[in-house]
């Protein structure tokens, strides 16, 4: 299945959901809501928008909605719809066996929060710091799991400084780091954390190329991981080429071998599909895991 097999399917089952509400879309893409503010339309359950909205006014840091979280294929709104309804029922452990699986270690008494972060993990003292879409703590509350979904995206953000004067896009480890790198010189710790965790393979660590610079939310979202001395999975469509794990070329697989063995064994890939098959086995038959399927194709076959 090509990506552009994929995302048609998802535009189409996108499309019909919001018809079948009523919901007005854009004319001429019909995946879309019509503004954005319309977003909690794109949630599934009330109950779910209002939980974002009151975890969003609660915390005294930056919870970031996307700005296309009104698009129908939004992975934000497509783990805020597969995640949330776990977390208001207290049914977190639903992903256990799917983690397990993937071998991700299992922590118990688990509790779960949406768009996490932490400021002094790379020094991030001003702007948006690195946020990470779901953690999993323990009964300490430290985080055990970090996720990162991806549903028809084709890439890993990339590093803003590349298309400015300012960065060559040539690896900085070979040259003097504060000056090679902008990040560096204003107190950005990613480089820090990647090369005193030994995070990277040799190959990749002095290649000629910035492994951040078309990578760089992977490698950001890795050092955080080792940082917080967390695990790290990445959430896909198994449909998507770009980041399926059943493809050897896919981003993930490609990417994960960059890292040392050590942490690769903290890196791993868990598909939607899987998540969504054990969901469905747990609450059999109700109303939000129909619509579920319904709005994201989840019971075609592949």
């Amino acid at each position: 299945m090509s990506h552009n097999d994929i995302r048609q399917i998802l535009e189409k089952s996108s499309a019909e959901w919001f018809k079948t509400k009523g919901y007005p879309t854009r004319p001429e893409y019909p995946y879309i809501l019509k503004n954005k503010t319309d977003w909690r339309k794109n949630i599934i359950l009330p109950e779910v928008f209002d939980y974002v909205m009151e975890r969003k006014q609660a915390r005294n840091y930056p919870f970031p909605l996307h700005d296309w979280l009104h698009h129908g294929l939004s992975s934000q709104a497509m783990l805020f719809n597969l995640l949330g309804p776990l977390v208001l029922k207290n049914s977190l452990v639903v992903l256990a066996e799917p983690f397990k699986e993937a071998g991700i270690t299992w922590p118990k008494q688990i509790d779960g929060e949406f768009e996490y972060q932490d400021r002094l993990a790379f020094n991030e003292l001003q702007t948006q710091p690195t946020s990470l879409d779901f953690v999993i703590t323990d009964h300490t509350k430290e985080p055990k799991i970090l996720i990162e979904a991806k549903l028809v995206e084709k890439s890993f953000g990339y590093c803003s400084r590349l298309q400015s004067t300012v960065c060559s896009g040539l690896n900085p480890v070979n040259g003097i780091l504060e000056k090679e790198c902008e990040l560096v010189s204003v107190g950005r710790e990613y480089w820090k954390v990647l090369i005193e965790n030994d995070v990277l393979t040799e190959e990749t660590l002095k290649g000629p190329t910035c492994p951040m610079a078309v990578f760089y939310q992977f490698y950001r979202e890795v050092g955080f991981a080792v940082k917080t001395n967390s695990q790290l999975v990445f959430l896909v469509d198994e449909r998507n080429p770009f980041f399926s794990p059943a493809t050897d070329s896919s981003l993930p697989n490609r990417l994960i071998k960059s890292l040392k063995p050590a942490v690769q064994e903290k890196v791993k890939i868990v598909t939607i599909q899987r998540i969504f098959a054990e969901i469905a086995k747990f609450f059999k038959g109700e109303n939000w895991v129909e619509n579920l399927a319904a709005k994201y194709d989840l019971n075609s076959p592949k």
